[in-house]
């Protein structure tokens, strides 16, 4: 019998703890990344869902998310979805990020808090809720090295490379501008990992460069980063020279292999220039914007020390004077305080406020607190000049006497009007009027 009891009430407890289960998985977020192993500058595709048995009233919002040690990149669109769990229908949206890593070794992303807005299971109103993730670590590994430090060389998979000049490469003179722009695109990165493109120096030619611009794409899954650089060559020599090929090397993560992509060297043909002015005109001019992107090194400024934005003089002579005010107004506060409780204090001795407290007393029900109330007033203004007004006036002789013959029987109505006419013979003191005699 005990047994079987045992295990009636075990059953229960797995019933409640699986509901109590089904009800907390009612929203749930979940988070994997693709893949967990990956190089420096190699994005990995980190996927973020949401999940509601109902629906969302309001937009998924996330916490302000950060990666130490990797570039966090969202997309610029989420897919909504709905899917079958053990039976059940949940419906959620799935957001993507790539998440591109600037360091080696091994980068967390940390807990995430989520926060939602959903019906429970059988209502129509939206409650605010908050779901979280679990935490994720991928491996990051440094790109491998080539013989060569100097030579242009990245992640991707792949680049594309492309060339462009400002004009054609024919009857070309001394003091000629080429203007030759590089666009390098890689596929699966950042353009903050592109190189620079740099160009050796030739004896043909000043070689001035120029600005560059990047761009990114993230509209898509497949995230790509695109450099442009723009070099100006001045045509110095005459005679004929070869711009030589520019070798693009890269580490491509998926095959684990370098790569190259080449831009084919150019022939070309210079003839001399008769103006020679004019050629000496540009390559000075050239030079002054060369110089002009050079920006000279300032001298860091020393910054003076402040408190509060204060000198520490000034700061000082403040605390002085704050210090002064604060013991000025505390012993003001503390003279004022007193006298307010001397007044208090010979206020409430006072013979008018222990009358009026009698005749507030009178009206009560308490016998306790009037005769209480009446021995203070009395001590206060004194036996003999209270014997005098019981002695001069009957109807207050009366009601004393109905008062001190049945104390403890006595009732409001008795000292309510031993309070009154009391109160109406001292008003008649106070309005200089005779008392009125009934003996």
């Amino acid at each position: 019998m005990q047994s079987c009891e045992m295990r009636k009430t075990l059953y229960i407890l797995i019933l409640t703890l699986i509901s109590f289960s089904l009800k907390a998985q009612s929203t749930f977020a979940t988070v994997s990344v693709y893949p967990k192993k990956v190089y420096v500058g190699q994005s990995a595709k980190l996927t973020i869902k949401v999940y509601t048995t109902t629906w969302f009233t309001k937009g998924v919002e996330f916490e302000k998310m950060k990666i130490d040690g990797a570039f966090l990149v969202p997309y610029q669109r989420n897919l909504p979805f709905s899917t079958y769990i053990k039976g059940k229908q949940y419906s959620g949206v799935e957001f993507f990020f790539l998440m591109i890593p600037y360091k080696s070794g091994e980068v967390e992303f940390p807990r995430l808090t989520i926060n939602i807005v959903t019906p429970p299971e059988g209502d129509y109103k939206g409650k605010k809720k908050v779901v979280k993730t679990r935490e994720l670590k991928i491996v990051v590994n440094d790109v491998p090295l080539l013989e060569s430090s100097d030579d242009w060389y990245m992640l991707a998979n792949p680049i594309y490379v492309s060339e462009k000049w400002n004009k054609p490469l024919t009857n070309l003179k001394t003091g000629d501008v080429l203007v030759r722009t590089v666009r390098v695109r890689a596929n699966g990165t950042l353009p903050n990992f592109i190189p620079e493109f740099k160009v050796d120096s030739l004896d043909f030619v000043s070689v001035y460069p120029d600005d560059f611009t990047n761009y990114e794409d993230k509209k898509t899954e497949n995230i790509y980063g695109v450099r442009t650089d723009k070099i100006k060559y001045l045509l110095t020599k005459e005679g004929n020279f070869t711009f030589p090929d520019e070798k693009f090397y890269y580490f491509n993560p998926r095959t684990k292999k370098i790569k190259t992509k080449t831009l084919k060297g150019k022939t070309i043909k210079v003839e001399l220039n008769e103006d020679l002015a004019y050629a000496q005109s540009v390559q000075d001019s050239l030079d002054a914007f060369l110089m002009s992107q050079i920006k000279p090194i300032e001298a860091e400024k020393k910054v003076p020390l402040l408190i509060l934005g204060l000198k520490p003089w000034q700061f000082g002579l403040a605390s002085i004077f704050l210090i002064f005010f604060l013991y000025k107004a505390s012993i003001f506060i503390i003279r004022i305080t007193k006298q307010f409780q001397v007044k208090q204090r010979e206020l409430r001795a006072s013979e008018n406020y222990l009358f009026s407290k009698m005749i507030k007393a009178s009206k009560q029900k308490s016998i306790t607190k009037f005769n209480n109330a009446f021995i203070e007033w009395r001590f206060t203004y004194g036996l003999v000049e209270f014997n005098k007004l019981v002695l001069t006036n009957k109807e207050l002789r009366e009601e004393y006497n109905k008062i001190q013959r049945n104390y403890s029987n006595s009732d409001n109505s008795t000292t309510k009007k031993f309070g009154e006419i009391l109160k109406n013979i001292k008003d008649q003191k106070i309005d200089n009027k005779p008392l009125t005699l009934n003996p």
